[in-house]
């Protein structure tokens, strides 16, 4: 984990560089509202642009069933990627999609 230097929170991403020194990483929330900051959008307005792009570009998760395997894989999509990124067996369920993401291995019993 890395730590900010401007809001002081710890973060996984890509680090963003700096618009102000072209040299200081940052996390990717402070590169984007210097970015907009750079494009001419008010302050007032930043969090409410952020918050809208935030919201576009978050992972979608959904299910896909096959009655065949009597399988449900948990899908995701990030922009133009999607993955398989956990499954498990018998019809889509909230509980079990949630006990199950990030999870793409199984144990079988004999």
């Amino acid at each position: 984990m890395k730590i900010c230097s401007i809001c002081k929170k710890e973060y996984s991403e890509p680090s963003a560089l700096s618009r102000k020194d072209n040299q200081t990483e940052i996390c990717p929330d402070c590169g984007l509202r210097e970015a907009l900051e750079a494009f001419g959008v008010k302050d007032d307005k930043v969090q409410e642009v952020m918050d809208v792009i935030t919201d576009a570009t978050k992972p979608q998760v959904y299910t896909m069933y096959s009655a065949e395997g009597d399988m449900t894989f948990i899908m995701e999509d990030k922009g133009n990627t999607t993955s398989v990124v956990g499954f498990y067996y018998g019809t889509p369920d909230d509980e079990a999609t949630k006990e199950f993401y990030g999870k793409t291995t199984a144990t079988f019993e004999m």
